[in-house]
Protein backbone atom coordinates (compact mmCIF):
# COMPACT_ATOMS: atom_id res chain seq x y z
CA UNK A 1 0.00 0.00 0.00
CA UNK A 2 1.41 3.48 -0.63
CA UNK A 3 2.37 6.09 1.77
CA UNK A 4 -0.13 8.26 3.74
CA UNK A 5 -1.48 11.32 0.81
CA UNK A 6 -2.16 14.99 1.08
CA UNK A 7 -5.81 13.74 0.33
CA UNK A 8 -5.65 11.02 3.17
CA UNK A 9 -5.26 13.97 5.68
CA UNK A 10 -8.29 15.77 3.80
CA UNK A 11 -10.09 12.68 3.68
CA UNK A 12 -10.64 12.93 0.08
CA UNK A 13 -11.45 10.17 -1.79
CA UNK A 14 -8.43 10.20 -4.70
CA UNK A 15 -9.68 7.57 -6.92
CA UNK A 16 -7.92 8.02 -10.49
CA UNK A 17 -6.23 11.23 -9.97
CA UNK A 18 -2.60 11.22 -9.35
CA UNK A 19 -2.04 12.36 -5.95
CA UNK A 20 0.83 13.04 -3.72
CA UNK A 21 2.31 11.95 -0.90
CA UNK A 22 2.43 13.68 2.17
CA UNK A 23 5.57 14.54 4.40
CA UNK A 24 4.46 11.44 6.28
CA UNK A 25 4.10 9.48 3.33
CA UNK A 26 7.50 10.01 2.04
CA UNK A 27 8.47 8.94 5.32
CA UNK A 28 6.85 6.16 5.95
CA UNK A 29 8.11 5.08 2.23
CA UNK A 30 11.88 5.02 3.38
CA UNK A 31 11.51 3.81 6.92
CA UNK A 32 9.58 1.06 5.19
CA UNK A 33 13.19 0.65 2.99
CA UNK A 34 14.91 0.06 6.42
CA UNK A 35 12.41 -2.90 7.75
CA UNK A 36 12.66 -5.54 4.67
CA UNK A 37 15.05 -7.82 3.56
CA UNK A 38 15.10 -6.39 -0.16
CA UNK A 39 17.33 -9.58 -0.89
CA UNK A 40 14.06 -11.38 -0.73
CA UNK A 41 12.11 -10.00 -3.07
CA UNK A 42 12.13 -10.34 -6.70
CA UNK A 43 10.66 -7.83 -8.29
CA UNK A 44 7.86 -4.98 -7.31
CA UNK A 45 4.97 -3.76 -9.33
CA UNK A 46 3.22 -0.57 -8.61
CA UNK A 47 0.18 1.02 -9.48
CA UNK A 48 0.95 3.32 -12.54
CA UNK A 49 -1.02 6.55 -10.28
CA UNK A 50 1.65 8.55 -8.91
CA UNK A 51 1.42 8.26 -5.34
CA UNK A 52 2.12 4.63 -5.71
CA UNK A 53 5.07 5.19 -8.06
CA UNK A 54 6.58 7.83 -5.52
CA UNK A 55 5.51 5.19 -2.90
CA UNK A 56 8.14 2.45 -4.51
CA UNK A 57 10.80 4.70 -5.70
CA UNK A 58 11.47 5.80 -1.97
CA UNK A 59 11.37 2.06 -0.81
CA UNK A 60 13.08 0.63 -3.60
CA UNK A 61 14.87 2.84 -5.62
CA UNK A 62 18.27 1.70 -7.40
CA UNK A 63 17.43 -1.88 -5.87
CA UNK A 64 14.61 -3.72 -7.81
CA UNK A 65 13.43 -3.28 -11.10
CA UNK A 66 9.50 -1.51 -10.30
CA UNK A 67 6.68 -2.13 -12.78
CA UNK A 68 3.85 -0.40 -13.39
CA UNK A 69 0.18 -1.59 -14.01
CA UNK A 70 -3.15 0.25 -14.27
CA UNK A 71 -4.89 -2.76 -13.22
CA UNK A 72 -4.23 -2.43 -9.52
CA UNK A 73 -5.21 1.31 -9.22
CA UNK A 74 -8.30 2.38 -6.76
CA UNK A 75 -11.72 2.28 -8.08
CA UNK A 76 -12.36 4.44 -10.63
CA UNK A 77 -15.05 7.21 -8.80
CA UNK A 78 -15.38 9.16 -11.76
CA UNK A 79 -17.14 12.67 -11.12
CA UNK A 80 -16.30 11.85 -7.45
CA UNK A 81 -12.48 11.35 -7.73
CA UNK A 82 -11.09 14.39 -5.60
CA UNK A 83 -13.46 14.80 -3.98
CA UNK A 84 -14.87 14.34 0.16
CA UNK A 85 -14.92 10.53 0.80
CA UNK A 86 -18.28 11.38 2.52
CA UNK A 87 -19.76 11.90 -1.05
CA UNK A 88 -18.65 8.06 -2.18
CA UNK A 89 -21.41 5.70 -1.70
CA UNK A 90 -19.67 2.24 -2.17
CA UNK A 91 -23.39 0.70 -1.72
CA UNK A 92 -24.57 2.37 -4.60
CA UNK A 93 -22.02 1.50 -7.37
CA UNK A 94 -21.36 -2.01 -6.66
CA UNK A 95 -23.11 -3.34 -10.07
CA UNK A 96 -23.84 0.03 -11.54
CA UNK A 97 -20.94 2.13 -12.49
CA UNK A 98 -20.05 5.83 -10.23
CA UNK A 99 -20.68 8.79 -13.09
CA UNK A 100 -18.51 8.82 -15.52
CA UNK A 101 -16.21 5.86 -13.48
CA UNK A 102 -16.74 2.23 -12.72
CA UNK A 103 -18.38 -0.56 -10.50
CA UNK A 104 -17.05 -2.62 -7.90
CA UNK A 105 -17.15 -5.51 -10.06
CA UNK A 106 -15.53 -3.64 -12.49
CA UNK A 107 -12.55 -3.42 -9.92
CA UNK A 108 -12.71 -6.99 -8.56
CA UNK A 109 -12.71 -8.26 -12.29
CA UNK A 110 -9.44 -5.85 -13.05
CA UNK A 111 -7.82 -7.32 -9.64
CA UNK A 112 -8.42 -11.08 -10.63
CA UNK A 113 -7.08 -10.40 -13.88
CA UNK A 114 -4.05 -8.79 -12.31
CA UNK A 115 -3.23 -11.88 -10.01
CA UNK A 116 -4.02 -14.54 -12.89
CA UNK A 117 -1.26 -12.93 -14.70
CA UNK A 118 1.03 -12.91 -11.59
CA UNK A 119 0.45 -16.57 -11.18
CA UNK A 120 1.06 -17.29 -15.03
CA UNK A 121 4.19 -14.59 -15.43
CA UNK A 122 5.69 -14.71 -11.87
CA UNK A 123 4.67 -18.12 -10.33
CA UNK A 124 6.89 -18.95 -7.90
CA UNK A 125 8.74 -15.52 -6.67
CA UNK A 126 8.31 -13.13 -4.51
CA UNK A 127 6.54 -10.04 -5.61
CA UNK A 128 6.21 -6.87 -3.77
CA UNK A 129 3.00 -4.62 -4.54
CA UNK A 130 2.84 -0.96 -3.96
CA UNK A 131 -1.36 -0.24 -4.72
CA UNK A 132 -3.69 1.19 -2.67
CA UNK A 133 -6.26 -0.04 0.19
CA UNK A 134 -5.36 -2.94 1.21
CA UNK A 135 -6.77 -4.84 4.39
CA UNK A 136 -9.84 -5.93 6.08
CA UNK A 137 -12.19 -6.95 2.93
CA UNK A 138 -8.82 -8.34 1.41
CA UNK A 139 -8.25 -11.42 3.00
CA UNK A 140 -12.04 -13.10 1.88
CA UNK A 141 -10.96 -11.56 -1.66
CA UNK A 142 -7.61 -13.08 -1.58
CA UNK A 143 -8.91 -16.29 0.27
CA UNK A 144 -11.20 -16.84 -2.44
CA UNK A 145 -9.21 -16.26 -4.91
CA UNK A 146 -6.70 -18.82 -3.90
CA UNK A 147 -9.21 -21.50 -3.21
CA UNK A 148 -11.42 -21.04 -6.48
CA UNK A 149 -8.23 -21.22 -8.46
CA UNK A 150 -6.10 -23.58 -6.79
CA UNK A 151 -3.07 -21.77 -5.94
CA UNK A 152 -0.69 -22.51 -3.36
CA UNK A 153 1.48 -19.43 -1.71
CA UNK A 154 3.72 -20.11 1.38
CA UNK A 155 2.34 -16.86 3.98
CA UNK A 156 -0.70 -15.24 3.52
CA UNK A 157 -0.75 -12.37 6.46
CA UNK A 158 -4.38 -10.84 6.94
CA UNK A 159 -5.53 -7.52 9.13
CA UNK A 160 -9.00 -7.57 10.55
CA UNK A 161 -10.23 -10.31 8.60
CA UNK A 162 -13.58 -11.49 8.19
CA UNK A 163 -16.23 -13.47 6.43
CA UNK A 164 -20.31 -13.55 6.57
CA UNK A 165 -20.20 -10.86 8.61
CA UNK A 166 -23.23 -8.14 7.91
CA UNK A 167 -24.27 -5.82 10.32
CA UNK A 168 -21.62 -2.48 10.08
CA UNK A 169 -23.51 -0.27 8.15
CA UNK A 170 -25.73 -0.61 5.30
CA UNK A 171 -22.73 0.88 2.53
CA UNK A 172 -20.29 -1.89 4.11
CA UNK A 173 -22.57 -4.69 4.43
CA UNK A 174 -23.61 -4.00 0.76
CA UNK A 175 -20.28 -4.27 -0.09
CA UNK A 176 -18.87 -7.09 1.92
CA UNK A 177 -21.45 -9.46 1.09
CA UNK A 178 -20.50 -9.87 -2.24
CA UNK A 179 -16.94 -11.08 -1.16
CA UNK A 180 -17.64 -13.81 1.23
CA UNK A 181 -17.84 -17.56 0.38
CA UNK A 182 -18.88 -20.67 2.00
CA UNK A 183 -15.34 -22.60 2.29
CA UNK A 184 -13.09 -20.25 4.05
CA UNK A 185 -11.14 -23.32 5.46
CA UNK A 186 -10.23 -24.42 2.51
CA UNK A 187 -7.63 -21.84 1.69
CA UNK A 188 -5.15 -23.69 4.40
CA UNK A 189 -4.72 -25.88 1.98
CA UNK A 190 -3.30 -23.40 -0.44
CA UNK A 191 -0.37 -21.62 2.20
CA UNK A 192 1.96 -23.09 4.02
CA UNK A 193 1.60 -19.86 6.86
CA UNK A 194 -1.27 -17.91 7.52
CA UNK A 195 -1.10 -15.09 9.94
CA UNK A 196 -4.22 -13.18 11.41
CA UNK A 197 -3.48 -9.80 12.96
CA UNK A 198 -6.99 -8.48 15.05
CA UNK A 199 -8.08 -6.47 17.62
CA UNK A 200 -10.41 -5.96 20.21
CA UNK A 201 -12.01 -2.68 19.50
CA UNK A 202 -12.49 -2.63 15.71
CA UNK A 203 -14.93 0.41 14.97
CA UNK A 204 -16.10 -1.63 11.96
CA UNK A 205 -15.89 -5.17 12.86
CA UNK A 206 -16.51 -7.20 16.09
CA UNK A 207 -13.53 -8.77 18.09
CA UNK A 208 -15.66 -11.93 17.78
CA UNK A 209 -15.90 -11.72 14.28
CA UNK A 210 -12.49 -10.79 13.37
CA UNK A 211 -11.59 -14.21 16.15
CA UNK A 212 -13.24 -16.70 14.70
CA UNK A 213 -11.84 -15.68 10.98
CA UNK A 214 -8.52 -16.34 13.17
CA UNK A 215 -9.38 -19.21 14.39
CA UNK A 216 -10.97 -21.11 11.12
CA UNK A 217 -7.59 -20.81 9.37
CA UNK A 218 -4.56 -19.25 11.21
CA UNK A 219 -1.59 -21.49 11.95
CA UNK A 220 -0.22 -17.64 14.42
CA UNK A 221 -2.91 -14.90 16.13
CA UNK A 222 -1.93 -11.74 16.83
CA UNK A 223 -3.78 -10.41 19.02
CA UNK A 224 -3.03 -6.34 19.55
CA UNK A 225 -5.40 -4.80 22.02
CA UNK A 226 -7.29 -0.90 21.95
CA UNK A 227 -5.93 -0.57 18.10
CA UNK A 228 -9.24 -0.29 16.54
CA UNK A 229 -8.97 -1.20 12.80
CA UNK A 230 -5.38 -1.28 13.03
CA UNK A 231 -5.26 1.16 10.37
CA UNK A 232 -3.94 5.30 9.90
CA UNK A 233 -7.18 5.96 11.95
CA UNK A 234 -6.36 4.39 15.10
CA UNK A 235 -2.81 5.56 14.60
CA UNK A 236 -1.01 3.04 12.54
CA UNK A 237 0.95 4.47 10.03
CA UNK A 238 3.77 2.29 9.90
CA UNK A 239 2.90 -1.23 11.26
CA UNK A 240 6.32 -2.92 12.30
CA UNK A 241 4.65 -5.71 13.52
CA UNK A 242 3.60 -6.87 10.03
CA UNK A 243 6.98 -6.01 8.91
CA UNK A 244 8.90 -8.52 10.57
CA UNK A 245 6.76 -11.89 9.56
CA UNK A 246 7.70 -10.36 6.23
Amino acid sequence: MHGTTTDNIEHKSTGWLHGNLSEKGIEQSIKLREQINLNEIDLVISSDLKRAIDSAKYTFKDSKVILHDKRIRECNYGDLNGEDTSLVKYEEHIDSKFPNGESLKEVEKRLRNFCEYLLKSYNGKTIALVSHIGHSIAPVFISKFLVENKIKVKKLIFVCGFNNYLGINEEYDAVNKSMYFDNLEDVKKYANEIICFYSDNDPYVRYETEKDFADKIATEQVFISNAGHINSESGYDTFEDIVSYL
